[in-house]
């Protein structure tokens, strides 16, 4: 009887370290710190914050930063700010920044309970149509010229999705329509930037010309799998440098629109792959840059396929195609002044492409990652270069930081800043001294209404606040003077502790583990916080008011959390399901989910960009039997 209760002993501690491996690798990477592994996810002292995911941030780090939530001014508790910032893009002057964002900013209630609805614009003519909308995608207008911000228009856009792009002359903007198929375009009157209609409708979708289009213009539109089709994604554009023509990326019909910004037209579609084809090229192209002629001409395009792990090289006047393989899940470019070299940050291999314009050939590739160090996982996304081009800065989205590559010295990290949750894109001053950096979250903490929007007077929810998880995560927005010498050293070790990286070591619970468990039955759930299942235990630290799931409801949850273990202060770090699939199979998101997710459970409902969350391509299960 000894040897037997030793033996239930052993298996029980066996099991019990087991799950608490599963659930460090499930939430995060390793806490920074000690007290911090028991420390409530929110807001830390001097600014900074702890995460779902075990990291901590701190935005406002670098002297002489300034760090603020993208706010809209809808509600005096800040519920109807902008949330997932995506895309930066700075006038030719430099006196104008452009913040676009492209997530879940939908379904929004004034403080008195009223729905917050805007006018859908007609596309032909730019004048607001009796079709009204709940969504509310924004493109925040900045004065930059004394290097601070200061807000001058916020625009509202029912769909986007991460495009914009500046005319050469500065004289107008263009944004990218998203699931709706159009490129919106805006024009300053000298005080103000108005809709400069007709919009261009790049006509994958039926009904092109209503408010809102027929969501039916997906890759797959005219085949036999037109049941699960989706609608076309207008992603990346670019305009050449006399402003005559634009080129939009098609996201999901794996081609680009050629367009003629005078009078509005599509001049011609280049397609990269169509279905049946044998070879996968052009998938999913989500970024474009434009090389113009000496005339400033369009000469030639370059597009980055996130699928197929290349750029494509396309000849504006032949329409001839060329591949150049990069890096993992390329995104975002961006063009040296001369033109000759395009810079492309790859996702998914923390690297960044350097590739030769002249010979469409990758001359450079450079290493974000740290010395010897063998993991990845920091998403680079967005690339921009100092006015001298000695400096190359990249937003990586998984360490919450700014890398600074030095050009001078063959493309070496010499530092990192830190910035908010989950940096998207930065630009740079036109002195050079200041980078505009946008991130697209915060802490949502508690949401005690258990859903979106709860009438005053029920649970806690006395405001009409929408309390559904990516409604409570907001973006933010960075000024930070560009540091130097030993204040980016010491920038670089916070980040480092930032992400806990100093805690890697050898574990003795592991090490001893590996040589004794055979098999791991591993049960993945919807994502769910501790709270929301577990929070009325009779131990534990839970609040029982935001319990979704008590125990007569989950009767097994609860008896396996006190027959082995509980963990009260596990927290989920996937907002929805397509999240928190990656965050429990590989602890950890690719920037391709991170960019999606929010605008799928947001704008697009499920209409434009394809659920490739559970095994499927473009919604086709391509294990079974067609």
């Amino acid at each position: 009887m000894k040897q037997q209760m030793l033996n239930f002993k052993r298996k029980r501690y066996l099991l019990i370290s087991l799950l608490v491996a599963v659930a460090i690798v499930v939430s995060s990477v390793q806490i920074v710190t000690a007290q911090l592994a028991t420390s409530r996810v929110g807001d830390l002292p001097e600014g900074g914050a702890l995460l779902p995911t075990g990291q901590v941030i701190t935005p406002a780090a670098a002297p002489g930063s300034t760090f603020a939530r993208l706010a809209t001014g809808l509600r005096t508790d800040n519920n109807a700010d902008a949330a997932e910032a995506v895309t930066t893009a700075l006038s030719p002057d430099g006196k104008t920044l452009l913040v676009l964002t492209s997530g879940y900013n939908k379904n929004f209630k004034s403080q008195s309970g009223a729905d917050l609805t805007y006018p859908v614009l007609d596309p032909l003519t730019g004048k607001p149509s009796a079709t009204r909308t709940s969504k509310a995608e924004w493109v925040f207008v900045f004065d930059v010229s004394n290097g601070k911000l200061v807000k001058q228009q916020q625009i509202n856009i029912p769909n986007t999705y991460n495009g914009l792009a500046w005319a050469k002359d500065g004289t107008r903007f263009y944004v990218s329509g998203g699931i709706d198929d159009r490129v919106y375009a805006y024009a300053s009157n000298g005080s103000q930037y108005l809709p400069d209609a007709p919009f261009i409708l790049l006509n994958h979708n039926s009904d092109s010309t209503a408010p809102f289009p027929d969501y039916d213009g997906g890759l797959l539109k005219n085949t036999q799998a037109k049941t699960v089709a989706t609608g076309a994604v207008v992603a990346g554009l670019d305009v050449s440098k006399d402003g005559k023509t634009l080129v939009a990326a098609n996201f999901e019909n794996d081609s680009i629109s050629i367009v003629d910004t005078t009078n509005r037209k599509v001049l011609r579609e280049i397609k990269f792959f169509r279905p049946g084809d044998k070879i996968p090229t052009g998938e999913f192209p989500f970024d474009v840059a434009i090389k113009s002629a000496e005339n400033g001409a369009a000469a030639k395009v370059f597009v980055t396929s996130q699928r197929d792990n290349e750029v494509v090289a396309v000849s504006i006047s032949s329409g001839q195609i060329t591949r150049i393989p990069v890096g993992d899940q390329p995104n975002k470019v961006t063009l040296s002044t001369d033109q000759k070299r395009l810079y492309v940050a790859n996702g998914n291999s923390d690297s960044v492409s350097v590739i030769d314009t002249n010979t469409n050939n990758v001359v450079q590739t450079i290493n974000l990652s740290r010395p010897s160090d063998k993991y990845k996982g920091a998403n680079p996304n967005s690339v921009a270069l100092s006015p001298d081009e000695r400096q190359l800065y990249v937003t990586l989205g998984y360490e919450n930081a700014v890398a600074v590559v030095d050009l001078q010295s063959s493309g070496r990290v010499i530092g990192r800043i830190p910035t908010g949750w989950y940096p998207n894109s930065v630009s740079v001053s036109k002195d050079g001294q200041n980078l505009y950096v946008v991130n697209a979250k915060s802490n949502s903490g508690p949401n005690p209404s258990n859903g979106e929007t709860t009438p005053a007077g029920l649970a806690r929810n006395t405001t009409f606040r929408n309390e559904y998880t990516w409604a409570l995560e907001k973006a933010g927005i960075s000024v930070i003077p560009v540091p130097k010498g030993g204040t980016l050293a010491t920038l670089s070790e916070q980040v480092d502790r930032n992400n806990g990286f100093y805690n890697r070591r050898p574990d003795r619970t592991m090490r001893f583990l590996q040589d004794k468990i055979k098999h791991v039955i591993y049960v993945v759930k919807e994502n769910r916080t501790y709270d929301q299942v577990l929070g009325d235990l009779p131990v534990g630290n839970g609040d029982p008011a935001l319990t979704l799931f008590p125990e007569p409801i989950s009767p097994n949850h609860h008896k396996l959390a006190l027959d082995f273990v509980t963990f009260d202060n596990f927290y989920d770090s996937g907002e929805s399901s397509g999240v928190g699939w990656n965050w429990s199979t590989y602890a950890r998101t690719t920037d391709y989910t991170e960019k999606t997710q929010s605008v799928l459970y947001g704008n697009a409902e499920f209409n434009g960009l394809t659920y490739d969350y559970e095994g499927t391509n473009r919604n086709i299960n391509l294990v079974l039997p067609q």
